[in-house]
């Protein structure tokens, strides 16, 4: 057996037993019979009643256990023993989250369930459940390996209210997609007067150290543009009609003025680099990612021309940035997703033919349980960035995020009822597989706290945050954590010993799955996460 090879041994608990019906008739007929051989068939059925009726006894007493899991967690938890083959002496295992059944059972004092298991020749047995579990061959090293750089925690956007990054830099949040985006409207919506950089300015002086910012920039946010046939949302925020007749080629992407457009990007990244020539004045952390918009085509022609141009702006500013492609949506879950990146965003791919973008970047928002769609979704991805020139680049996810709680409804669908450990299981599991399909950054949407745009509609975006924000049925009250949020603090704080490169999905048995995170590619342990799917 390979090392780090799973093999499920136990078949899981069973509480379906089978009942022996007895009737009159079977009653009278033994009491009647009283041969030799009758006494001792029925000394051997007595015998035989005892064994099963100890048996049951057992199992019955197994199930109480199960159920006070049940109760605990208040989910259907249904568990496996596994033999996990190991180098190492000794496996710790800790649950990936903590104790309770909410946020406000943990009250600010998680509690993760940790037990040390003696490798016995390299064999040790694990039990999993549908919620994942850390597993640490040997013992942690003693230098962190992940630098903020190579983190893949981001959060968009990681600051409440625009200003607090307390909560993201205490759950070991590094990148930040927050802030307004840099549109070139707002910064100059006059194009025969100067640039206005004073709102940016701003994000850029609160942005804490160690924080690394990813900003979007576009002539004008696509909310400020009246397409025709398009649609709002029921409850959405109106915004404010601007004038953009100096700045849009009617409601295309394509700047009007391409020259004063591309000066103006110039300036913008050269405000921002850090590269001590025309810095903000106290400029500490420089902006080095640059996305082109968001979520593009949205009824809209011209978004290759825009990027394209855009592109060619930054890197003159700055040969150092680099550009990704406004979030495109993920061929993964319902079908209407598949259908719309065949339909919308495979044709950009190809229109761009692997130029301007340096980083393709994918939206992925759905229910629990959809991690199990990611792996086909990528393949389908890589094969159609190869065919478009693309091979080769690095995938981010800048928006990723599922709920707790039951939202209004998602584009006029129904949603179901999530419990924050399905929600928090389901950011483990997302995670993971994303980084083992070789995503590099991962940013979790919307929210650090929960509210979006129009905080009475309850809405699915206002649910997916890491604490509440007090308004609406599921409700545990302002201020309150999450279970999401102490899982992801427990995950950011073991991988900082993670080497960085993709986790190995470590081959299982069908409904088991465990991913490897090496300390370093010349040793075959790590931290290992792993569950089952039931």
């Amino acid at each position: 057996m390979p090392a780090g090879e799973l093999n499920d041994k136990i078949i899981m608990n069973t509480r379906h037993y089978k009942k022996k019906k007895y009737t009159k008739n079977n009653g009278r007929l033994l009491m009647k019979q009283k041969s030799p051989s009758l006494i001792v068939f029925i000394g051997f059925l007595l015998l035989a009643v005892n064994v099963i009726t100890g048996k049951v006894f057992a199992q019955e007493k197994q199930r109480f256990i199960s159920d006070e899991i049940i109760a605990q967690n208040g989910n259907r938890v249904i568990s496996h023993i596994i033999n996990l083959k190991t180098k190492a002496d000794k496996v710790q295992i800790i649950n990936t989250l903590p104790e309770g059944k909410a946020g406000v059972d943990i009250n600010n004092k998680p509690y993760f369930k940790t037990i040390t298991i003696n490798s016995k020749e390299q064999l040790s047995k694990i039990e999993l459940t549908n919620e994942p579990i850390w597993i640490i061959e040997g013992v942690l090293p003693k230098t962190k390996k992940l630098k903020a750089d190579d983190s893949p925690f981001g959060f968009h956007p990681a600051a409440i209210n625009r200003r607090d990054y307390s909560y993201a830099q205490d759950i070991g949040v590094t990148w930040d997609r927050g802030g307004l985006y840099f549109m070139w409207i707002l910064v100059q919506p006059d194009i025969t007067k100067g640039y206005n950089w004073q709102r940016f300015d701003e994000y850029f002086k609160i942005l804490p150290s160690g924080m690394l910012p990813l900003k979007n920039i576009t002539v004008a946010f696509d909310g400020m543009v009246n397409v025709k046939g398009r649609r709002s949302p029921p409850g959405k925020v109106r915004r404010e009609e601007v004038d953009l007749s100096q700045h849009l080629e009617g409601t295309t992407y394509r700047p009007k003025d391409k020259n004063a457009y591309s000066a103006w990007v110039k300036a913008a990244v050269e405000r921002y680099d850090g590269d001590g020539i025309d810095d903000m004045p106290g400029l500490q952390t420089p902006a080095k990612h640059w996305q082109v918009d968001n979520e593009p085509p949205r009824l809209r022609e011209g978004y290759a021309d825009l990027a394209l141009i855009t592109s060619k702006a930054i890197k003159e500013a700055d040969v150092e940035a680099k550009v990704l492609i406004g979030g495109l949506q993920l061929p993964c879950g319902e079908e209407g997703k598949v259908r719309n990146y065949y339909q919308t965003q495979a044709p950009l791919l190809k229109e761009l033919d692997g130029k301007a973008i340096d980083i393709v970047d994918f939206h992925w928002f759905g229910l629990a349980g959809e991690w199990k769609m990611l792996p086909e979704a990528m393949k389908i991805v890589k094969d159609d960035l190869r065919k478009y020139g693309f091979n080769n680049i690095p995938i981010w996810f800048t928006e990723m995020g599922t709920y707790s709680g039951k939202p209004s409804g998602f584009r006029g669908k129904n949603l179901p009822l999530q419990s924050e450990r399905e929600q928090a299981s389901e950011m483990i599991k997302r995670y993971t597989v994303a980084l083992s399909e070789g995503v590099k950054k991962i940013f979790w949407a919307w929210g650090m706290k929960e509210g979006f745009q129009n905080i009475n509609d309850n809405d699915f975006f206002d649910n997916t945050g890491f604490i509440y924000d007090g308004l609406g049925t599921n409700d545990s009250g302002n201020g309150i954590k999450k279970v999401i949020y102490y899982a992801h603090k427990k995950m950011a704080q073991l991988l900082q010993y993670w080497d960085g490169n993709a986790p190995e999905k470590i081959e299982t048995d069908k409904n088991i799955f465990a991913y490897r995170f090496r300390f370093n590619s010349l040793e075959d342990i790590g931290i290992i996460v792993a569950w089952i799917n039931d």
